[in-house]
């Protein structure tokens, strides 16, 4: 198998959201930092559960984000979570027993195809382990289901 990176969620606290997000840890270290993320708000956060539960489907690869095009949204605005406003995001696959994250980029908005990308952004690539990457996201549903019952 090749080299694989492990991934979790830690809670992070967005000073302009004034609110508790999730932030993606890869091997140990924050995407936000990675990427030099001025303004990270992840998708995931306090927000309603329904609005949750839809973002991790996106993440567990149960429904297409169809508004982007297919592509997996990182981080949204922390004003207003709105994708209009710009957004981070990552074709998403599956291949064999992997999930791969791979192109990350910064787009401007839903109804223009902008988008900027540093190099290390053009090339960035994370394969993870399909069952530890679903395994992060089915205990943050299952978290959510249990709350909503």
């Amino acid at each position: 198998m090749p080299h694989t990176h492990t991934l979790s969620l830690e809670p992070y606290r967005d000073i302009k959201y004034v609110g508790t997000v999730s932030d993606f840890i890869i091997s140990d270290k924050p995407l936000r930092e990675e990427f030099k993320i001025s303004d990270p708000c992840t998708l995931i956060s306090d927000r309603p559960i329904e609005y949750n539960l839809r973002i991790l489907r996106w993440f567990m690869l149960e429904e297409i984000c169809e508004e982007l095009y297919g592509r997996l949204p990182l981080y949204v605005c922390s004003y207003c979570g709105d994708f209009d406003c710009g957004y981070h995001s990552v074709e998403i696959q599956e291949q064999d027993d992997l999930v791969i994250w791979s192109d990350f980029r910064w787009n401007q908005s839903t109804y223009d195809d902008i988008s900027e990308q540093t190099d290390s952004q053009k090339y960035f690539t994370r394969k993870f382990d399909r069952e530890q990457y679903m395994k992060v996201f089915r205990d943050q549903k299952n978290t959510l289901e249990t709350a909503l019952a």
